[in-house]
């Protein structure tokens, strides 16, 4: 059973970076980075459910293209067990583009996730990683609202939509 999208919301803001999630989540602050955690109220299977914003400079001259890249090398290198579900790049209607790898690892305890790493052009000099993670079984549950998160991400360049979640990662 999957939970609907979220309708009692809670409105957050990262940089210039706003984004809305469920009323009950806990959103803090990620020590060392910069960046927001949302955490699902209850651990379920050993994990709490969580998106993770981080806004990361814009390396000057790495395109989308390559950090995707990038990104997809690292999973390669650390992830245990993983398993790459989808990976593409999503061109929108607005011109802008998401890059995004959808993809099953376990942790070091042998607990099995499913993660969304999707990377964006939020501002000229900042690149967002959301990242949404779950346990495996319990995915088809949390998906739809780590979708709604996804689709309300706004900044004063754009906003992210609904229009490209049936893409996303697949």
């Amino acid at each position: 059973m999957s939970e609907s999208p979220p309708s009692d919301l809670q409105s957050r803001r990262l940089g210039d970076v706003v984004f809305t999630c469920p009323a009950d989540w806990l959103v803090e602050p990620v020590p060392d980075l910069d960046g927001l955690i949302a955490l699902h109220p209850q651990v379920e299977c050993d994990w709490r459910a969580n998106v993770l914003f981080e806004l990361a400079p814009h390396v000057p001259g790495r395109t989308l293209v390559r950090a995707h890249e990038l990104l997809f090398e690292s999973l390669v290198d650390t992830q245990r067990g993983l398993h790459v579900r989808g990976r593409q790049l999503v061109r929108r209607s607005t011109g802008g583009v998401l890059a995004c790898i959808e993809y099953d690892a376990l942790q070091d305890d042998g607990l099995a996730l499913t993660q969304w790493d999707v990377i964006w052009e939020a501002a000229p000099e900042r690149m967002l990683h959301f990242t949404a993670s779950s346990e495996c079984s319990l995915w088809p549950r949390h998906a739809p609202v780590f979708e709604s998160i996804l689709a309300s991400i706004c900044s004063p360049h754009e906003v992210i939509g609904a229009s490209v979640l049936p893409t996303l990662c697949r």
